[in-house]
């Protein structure tokens, strides 16, 4: 977050967010950018400390729909807010996040970040025998064929300490206890999302429960969750389609 950009909201401003249905816990601990227009925020309840940058513009849904940026009906609790995002209807709260430009929320129960978190990365899966003894640490990075020595030549102790550690030491760099949620990202009728990062431009609609996962995605190749999907422990790569 850019400190420079943001200053503590103004008396004036407070009245009109009071006026809208608006509570605070300390006022003081708000602070938004140049552009932020409190006509454009109604409903919501802020606890700790919450930053809003610029409601002026408009945002554009998967479909092609055109909404005004914006923040209706919804608890903020240690969240950073980007540039002209859009949220609204969510029904438990938005906790510990950083969303970036243009994200679009809505319809929702609880997003949050509990904690510290590498977001999947470093989880053991079993792979080829489910009893055990071939086991492969997956990170956001990686590879088929990292996945292919380290799952096939476990009588090589030396390079499977070696790729494990390359894992290990991805995963300390990547913990946080803060989660951000990518540029244009859109998440609309899910009920659980935590300890998630997620990409930009994800598209990710009607999922019961994403926990401790990532989901990797860029505005070139979005990746897509859908109805219903539960998931734990994860990583979906770049361009996914998950139902």
């Amino acid at each position: 977050m850019d400190q420079e950009k943001y200053s503590q909201i103004g008396e004036n401003e407070i009245s009109i967010l009071e006026k809208n249905g608006c509570w605070a816990e300390n006022w003081s601990d708000i602070l938004v950018a140049p552009g932020f227009d409190p006509t454009r925020v109604r409903d919501v309840i802020f606890e700790g400390k919450v930053s809003i940058g610029a409601l002026d513009g408009e945002v554009e849904t998967f479909d092609g729909t055109r909404k005004k940026a914006s923040i209706f009906k919804a608890k903020l609790r240690n969240v950073h807010i980007g540039d002209n995002c859009l949220i609204s209807n969510v029904h438990g709260e938005l906790s510990n996040l950083k969303l970036e430009s243009g994200v679009i929320i809505e319809n929702v129960g609880q997003i949050g970040c509990t904690g510290e978190t590498s977001f999947g990365n470093g989880h053991e899966i079993s792979v080829l025998n489910e009893a055990g003894g071939r086991e492969l640490k997956i990170t956001r990075k990686t590879s088929a064929q990292v996945a292919y020595l380290t799952v096939l030549y476990r009588d090589n102790k030396a390079l499977i300490e070696k790729l494990n550690g390359i894992a290990d030491q991805y995963e300390e760099e990547i913990k946080k206890s803060q989660a951000t949620i990518h540029r244009n990202a859109e998440i609309r009728n899910c009920t659980k999302i935590i300890n998630v990062l997620i990409g930009e431009s994800a598209i990710i609609d009607g999922v019961l429960s994403l926990e401790e996962g990532t989901v990797d995605s860029s505005s070139d190749a979005p990746t897509v969750v859908r109805n219903g999907v539960i998931a734990d422990n994860f990583i979906f790569q770049k361009g996914s389609k998950i139902t």
